[in-house]
């Protein structure tokens, strides 16, 4: 039979890089036909095709939405085969006169790529695992316009949020340089190389973390040379002297601020992504602070925070587009 010849074409298309299988005796048998569990929210009753879930699941929809939406199915379903039960007969379609295509995907798989072919509402994305899952079913399918959403949608949920590096990972993965950078700015405030993100950080591809980790690197690098700039902060000057009496002081609050500050962007990076440094109790003691000969004020409040927010901005943001 055509439908029969079309499932086992369809179960060696899905797997290219394996040998072709052949059809099960419960998948091929019409004595012992598999139950038909159709899903909810594809069930339509004048359906010209069915997709078969691993687990048994079927979904009845119109094979117009497969072929303009996937050049798998588009092949696929230009083979010769039998006309479909629409064309051979003016009543309402039975199932099991159906054809129907057995897929290696599970149902959840199935529902989220059909939704977003089918214009319905997105599936959940709040599993990583889910994701990658969707992502390699529309690769194998050929399903740009899901693949979009996809990596839309991952710059537009939770997940980056909660996990940029991950986002990070799959976006490299994918060949998605704006996703990959943008994922990377994400992880500014985080740790990298703490407990909780080693999993996380072995996910990623060797040039890739590298990219990431010289990020951090040159972001530390560069605010430790900013800080110790004998151009924009006077008192690194060597022995140090009042501004106004030009005699030596020790300028131990402005040493304690930097002290501060190198600190953060080792164990608090969020503080120095987010600019609360400068918000940091450090700054009011700097700004305090008296020569002890003629009892004047050490430091210009405007002035210094005004280069350390422009040493801020200095800190580059993101991964460079010649590392992805």
């Amino acid at each position: 039979m055509a439908s029969a010849g079309l499932a086992k074409l369809a179960l060696a298309a899905t797997s290219p890089k394996q040998e072709p299988k052949e059809i099960s005796a419960a998948e091929s048998s019409e004595d012992e036909p598999p139950i038909d569990k159709p899903h909810p929210s594809f069930d339509s009753p004048d359906a010209d095709i069915v997709l078969r879930s691993s687990d048994n699941v079927s979904f009845h929809i119109h094979s117009l939405i497969l072929t303009c939406t996937s050049g798998f199915f588009q092949t696929l379903l230009s083979l010769p085969q039998n006309p479909p039960s629409y064309k051979r007969s003016s009543s309402p379609n039975p199932p099991e006169c159906l054809e129907v295509i057995h897929l290696m995907e599970s149902a959840k798989v199935v529902e989220g790529l059909l939704s977003m072919c089918a214009g319905r509402e997105l599936p959940q994305l709040e599993d990583f695992r889910h994701v990658e899952e969707l992502l390699h079913a529309a690769e194998k399918y050929d399903m740009p316009g899901a693949l979009s959403i996809l990596r839309l949608a991952l710059t537009s949920t939770s997940l980056l949020d909660t996990n940029p590096v991950r986002v990070y990972a799959i976006a490299c993965q994918w060949g998605w340089k704006e996703v990959a950078r943008e994922a990377s700015a994400r992880t500014l405030g985080l740790d990298l190389l703490g407990q909780p993100l080693l999993r996380d950080l072995s996910l990623i591809e060797s040039p890739h973390l590298v990219a990431l980790l010289l990020l951090h690197r040159r972001r530390r690098d560069i605010l430790r040379c900013g800080i110790n700039s004998l151009v924009d902060f006077y008192a690194n000057n060597q022995p140090g002297r009042c501004c106004h009496c030009q005699r030596e002081v020790a300028h131990a609050e402005w040493m304690s601020l930097k002290h501060t500050w190198l600190g953060a962007i080792e164990q608090r990076p969020a503080d120095i992504a987010s600019g609360a440094v400068l918000q940091d109790s450090q700054l009011h003691k700097l700004f305090s602070a008296t020569c002890q000969h003629c009892q004047k004020k050490l430091y210009n409040p405007e002035g210094t925070i005004l280069k350390l927010k422009q040493l801020l901005e200095r800190l580059p943001k993101a991964v460079e587009r010649t590392q992805l």
